[in-house]
């Protein structure tokens, strides 16, 4: 569910309303922040380093979604990370 909350709620709808107002890279650049900084506080990873990652993770997320014109493709990297994430929580609990 938070893979498909979250790619909806910081790609999708934002991504296909920007794209024919400031072109596409500049569309998946400003999605990638937005999305980062939802992480920035309290997200997993959160804090300054887990923003600039995140950054980086959601302009694969922006590429997948414009290349492949659908959600399917960034839901499914989106959670394969949450996999990787829940699952390292989980092992250190």
């Amino acid at each position: 569910m938070n893979a498909f909350g979250e790619e909806v709620a910081y790609r999708a709808a934002p991504l296909s309303l920007l794209v024919s107002v400031v072109g596409e890279a500049q569309a998946i650049w400003l999605t990638a922040v937005w999305f980062s900084l939802g992480h920035y506080y309290g997200g997993i990873p959160s804090g300054t380093v887990g923003a600039i990652f995140l950054t980086f993770i959601a302009l694969l997320f922006g590429r997948a979604m414009l290349a492949t014109k659908g959600i399917t493709m960034p839901i499914f990297i989106h959670l394969f990370g949450d996999i990787v994430v829940y699952s390292l929580l989980a092992m250190t609990a």
